[in-house]
């Protein structure tokens, strides 16, 4: 019956998300009452990820118009009836951060593999004639394999993630210009991590996108970008 909700910004039927979407807009569509934690400590740039597009419900549901893994389809406000919103808190405490172990010699003997079958793959099926598409899942291997494919030599075509979550490997790949496009549905940085995302907030926006989850998981879309 009550969805609670962190937010970097609300107003009096919206709130716009902190640094992760996921399933909120089905949380507030489905609650009749809506607690608003308001998170002083992310900064107002951070809404600039986000691209909140609300699928329709079938039988009736229309394709996502999603036509580029980093494009934009949505708003960065997630909107509800203004009766629904019952009380605002405020805090200044940011997430907690994600801690990643030090990649072991079996970390990096799975990365070398990865990009060296990516490297093959590439010069071999049409698929990634122009372009890499790539998903990782999340944890200490998942962030030592981003961080690997800094390395692997794919030509002029452009790494591009579509998937769940942005740790801190992705960062890396696009501080280093390695990386056209990252979206995903959440954050899952380190301290680092954090404080580097947050400094810079609008310099990675131009790269970074946040959807919900049923976006960033859609089946439909991971078969239109063949997402490896």
């Amino acid at each position: 019956d009550i969805a609670i909700v962190e937010a970097l910004s609300v107003g009096p039927n919206w709130l716009i998300p902190t640094s992760s979407i996921g399933q909120t807009p089905a949380f507030v569509a489905g609650a009749d009452e809506i607690v608003v934690e308001l998170n002083r400590s992310v900064p107002e740039s951070v809404r600039e990820f986000h691209d909140v597009y609300r699928l329709g419900l079938p039988p009736d549901r229309e394709p996502i118009p999603l036509t580029d893994p980093g494009g934009r389809i949505g708003d960065n406000r997630i909107t509800f009836g203004p009766e629904k919103l019952t009380a605002v808190v405020e805090t200044e405490r940011r997430d907690q951060p994600y801690e990643f172990r030090d990649p072991t010699p079996e970390d990096r003997d799975i990365a070398a593999n990865l990009g060296d079958f990516l490297e093959t793959e590439v010069e071999h099926s049409l698929l990634f004639e122009d372009s890499l598409r790539i998903q990782f899942g999340v944890g200490s291997l998942g962030n030592a394999l981003m961080s690997a494919l800094g390395d692997a030599d794919f030509g002029d075509r452009d790494l591009i993630y579509f998937g769940e979550v942005i740790q801190d490997g992705l960062l890396d790949l696009l501080d280093d210009g390695e990386l056209d496009s990252a979206s995903a549905t959440s954050l899952a940085l380190s301290r680092d991590g954090q404080d580097r995302l947050y400094e810079h907030a609008d310099r990675y926006a131009e790269d970074i996108v946040l959807r919900p989850a049923d976006v960033s998981n859609n089946p439909a879309l991971i078969d239109r970008f063949g997402v490896v």
